[in-house]
């Protein structure tokens, strides 16, 4: 999935989100556009564009979905039906 838009959020928005946590609107499918957490040290580590992948991530409240970038040399699509 590909980054749309990124922000970093100040003020906790939910139980279990630390802040200050990085926000960004992915497209889940044509015109289904969700905020998610990203996993990374800043803002500028992904700007919109980067591609992500959805990773599980166990927390005290029996976890969620974090998002993490795709390394650059890595194919977002690898494991794709052709």
């Amino acid at each position: 999935m590909q980054l749309l838009n990124v922000i970093t959020v100040h003020t906790a928005l939910a139980p279990g989100i630390g802040v200050p946590a990085i926000i960004g609107e992915i497209e889940l499918c044509p015109r289904v556009v969700e905020e998610v957490r990203i996993e990374a040290e800043n803002e500028a580590a992904v700007p919109p564009g980067t591609w992500l992948m959805p990773v599980w991530s166990e927390d005290t409240d029996g976890g969620s979905w974090v998002f993490r970038p795709v390394p650059e040399k890595a194919d977002p699509h690898q494991g794709d039906a052709e």
